[in-house]
């Protein structure tokens, strides 16, 4: 029988492009690649160390998966590898520790535990999720900002970006494949090109895709508030390419606490180009993270933050409670809140994203999109996807996975968008 390597990865998308792209070595090799909740005689988990919350479902997956297959050897990758190696080598569940994602060193460790020739082919991989209706494409690796809360510039220090030349290289296979959707991820999306010839910036890939994609709908990496500026904006208001959606990771609507965390934006000119980009093109989903309860936050630099998302057009929040994160220099910052400070103004922003979620997806109602075609959820039967809005879909009928079909939006659920798929008899153009 075939040695079986389960693959398992927590956190971003960037985190799950490095398992996928390790797992498509491995597929087709004298392997069998098996899901990570299988028993496995290799495991290989991709971690995360974004919270505290993180770090612990790293190691609930460690112990999970030594439960299940004892004799079988676990080796650990990914940011939390990267940033408390230490810590997990400590682990007597762990018999192997990659800080960052070394893919060479990750096959090595491979090769020498099964006694086979694996290697990294020279060319980037076709990667994809959701059932491989999705293309997922890493464009950039790396960050250098000096965020206080934040572990990733340890975790991930080396700056690296693909060049434009490459990417649509890749796009092209992508295509080839049968994809109709990429999604560029990036650690750190601002930090594209600054290892290249230092003079290409994030705004000329976007204008470069925009003019040469083959693929008919791309969505960008999260992008920065000061990466929105007026370019990014005439790109995105007309673009015919890249999706009408955007996920920001704001954390603050107060200069103040923005300028304590080392953001290097402020509230004033974030707001202004996201309003200037909705005026342009109304039908656009917007996402923020946003971090509560930064030691020194008072309750008017809260409610600042609290007032804003009132006003802006938000599609949904990515809602994060604070918490000190050893290495950072949030962690010895004066001015702590107390924990049930902070779960309640992060209870607060998460019931606002609610109603917020809510009165978006109404305005959906009646109104036409393009969808495209997952494969049922959990239970269900019939198929799901996502608008080029990022707004969840869910189909009552059979409907092609892995198209792109025009829908009209029915109705309005708790979990997203009931739709009825308009069929090539009846198809109008969506505008």
């Amino acid at each position: 029988m075939k040695p079986r390597i389960a693959i398992g990865w927590l956190g971003c998308k960037v985190s799950r492009f490095d398992a996928e792209s390790v797992g498509r070595v491995l597929t087709g090799a004298r392997f069998s690649v098996v899901p990570f909740d299988q028993d496995a005689d290799v495991y290989l988990l991709f971690t995360c160390t974004v919270t505290h919350v993180s770090d612990r479902q790293s190691r609930q997956l460690i112990y999970r998966a030594r439960r299940r297959s004892p004799q079988a050897r676990i080796l650990v990758t990914g940011c939390y590898a990267a940033a408390k190696p230490e810590e997990l080598r400590a682990l007597p569940e762990v018999d192997a520790v990659i800080p960052g994602t070394d893919k060479d060193a990750i096959l090595q460790t491979l090769n020498a535990w099964l006694a086979t020739d694996l290697n990294l082919p020279e060319s980037a991989p076709v990667c994809g999720y959701g059932e491989k209706t999705r293309g997922l494409l890493k464009i950039q690796d790396g960050c250098n900002h000096r965020c206080a809360f934040c572990l990733v510039r340890f975790a991930r220090p080396g700056l690296w970006s693909m060049p434009i030349a490459d990417i649509l290289h890749t796009l092209h296979r992508l295509a080839e494949h049968g994809y109709h959707e990429a999604v560029l991820t990036a650690v750190h999306a601002g930090c594209w090109g600054l290892d290249l010839d230092g003079k290409q910036r994030l705004v000329d890939l976007v204008r470069a895709l925009e003019e040469e994609s083959p693929i008919r709908r791309l969505r960008l990496p999260n992008l920065e508030p000061h990466l929105l500026d007026d370019d990014m904006v005439d790109i995105l208001a007309r673009s015919t390419a890249f999706c009408p959606h955007l996920h920001i990771p704001l954390q603050s609507g107060d200069n103040a606490v923005l300028k304590a965390m080392h953001r290097p934006y402020k509230v004033d000119g974030f707001v202004d180009h996201v309003r200037r980009l909705v005026q342009r093109r109304p039908a656009f989903g917007l996402g923020l993270d946003i971090l509560v309860g930064f030691p020194g936050e008072t309750d008017e630099q809260f409610e600042c933050t609290y007032t804003l998302l009132e006003t802006l057009p938000i599609t949904y929040l990515h809602v994060f409670p604070f918490s000190p994160r050893e290495g950072t220099e949030a962690a010895s910052l004066p001015g702590a809140l107390p924990p049930d400070v902070i779960k309640a103004r992060a209870f607060r922003v998460r019931e606002l994203a609610k109603s917020k979620r809510m009165e978006q997806w109404e305005s959906y109602r009646g109104r036409r999109a393009s969808v495209l075609v997952e494969p049922p959820k959990g239970q269900g039967i019939f198929p799901t996807g996502f608008t080029e809005h990022y707004l969840p879909v869910h189909f009552s009928e059979e409907v092609p996975v892995g198209e792109l079909v025009n829908v009209e939006i029915v109705d309005v659920r708790e979990d997203g968008l009931s739709a009825r798929w308009i069929n090539d008899k009846e198809n109008e153009a969506i505008r």
